[in-house]
């Protein structure tokens, strides 16, 4: 009977004490189910390449920076939008040389008023024609002179004689740009005319002839300041039939267009 009581008296405590185990893990299961779940932080987004980590390393995001940089606005200078000139150096709307230079790109008409040698006498002649960019002359030029000793004239009483040649033909050539004025060497060619009439006591003649002719020359040209007139001198040679002839010229003229 001892024995019994005793027994029973180990079996309390121990069954006290599970049972204080079962009912503090009761209410813990009840807590738990209660409460929310804690969910760990979420990571930080990733950084692009205009984000910078953070110093020392810590934890935490930044704020993200706007991946394109501030607007950049280029203009461009003067001196590259406002030029008109082109890659030979003339101006394209007033046609003179924007370095300084008196080479002018307009077309060109000019009257001639001189003399030459070898019986070619007083003459007078239009010249007209244009240079390019790259300073090649084309043109043509007729000149008309009136004649002398060698077409026809003689010491005679009583006696008239006239004479007169004229040439015209195409003109082409190279202009010097000299910065104060342009010097321009041409060669022309063309056909030349000759005329002459006789009247005295015997009678009366006429004679005509045309033959090729070539002349090689050189001008000089200077602008007249801000204005489109210019004037200039001529130097040629001329393949007449009692030459060649040297003829001398000044000249002046216009020019036109823009």
């Amino acid at each position: 009977m001892q024995r019994r009581r005793a027994g029973v008296k180990r079996v309390v405590p121990a069954a006290a004490v599970v049972f204080a185990v079962v009912l503090g893990a009761g209410s813990a299961l009840a807590i738990e189910t209660g409460a929310p779940p804690q969910l760990p932080p979420p990571p930080p987004p990733p950084m692009s390449q205009s984000q910078t980590a953070p110093a020392g390393g810590g934890g935490g995001s930044t704020a993200p920076k706007s991946s394109s940089g501030p607007t950049r606005v280029v203009t461009s200078s003067p001196s590259s939008s406002s030029s008109s000139t082109s890659s030979s150096g003339v101006n394209e709307t007033s046609g003179e040389s924007s370095t300084g230079g008196a080479l002018d790109t307009r077309w060109a008409l000019a009257g001639m008023l001189g003399v030459s040698t070898d019986c070619l006498g007083f003459g007078l002649g239009l010249r007209g024609g244009k240079t390019l960019e790259n300073h090649i002359y084309i043109g043509g030029s007729f000149v008309y002179h009136f004649a002398g000793c060698g077409y026809g004239n003689a010491a005679l009483a009583n006696t008239s004689v006239s004479a007169s040649a004229f040439y015209l033909g195409p003109e082409g050539g190279y202009d010097f740009d000299l910065k104060a004025v342009v010097l321009r060497a041409y060669l022309g060619l063309g056909m030349a005319f000759f005329n002459a009439s006789y009247n005295g006591p015997g009678g009366s003649a006429s004679y005509s002839s045309n033959q090729f002719v070539v002349w090689p020359g050189a001008s000089v040209f200077w602008d007249v300041p801000s204005s489109i007139w210019f004037i200039g001198g001529d130097v040629r040679f001329v393949s007449v039939p009692a030459g060649p002839a040297a003829g001398f010229f000044f000249t002046g003229g216009i020019h036109l267009g823009s």
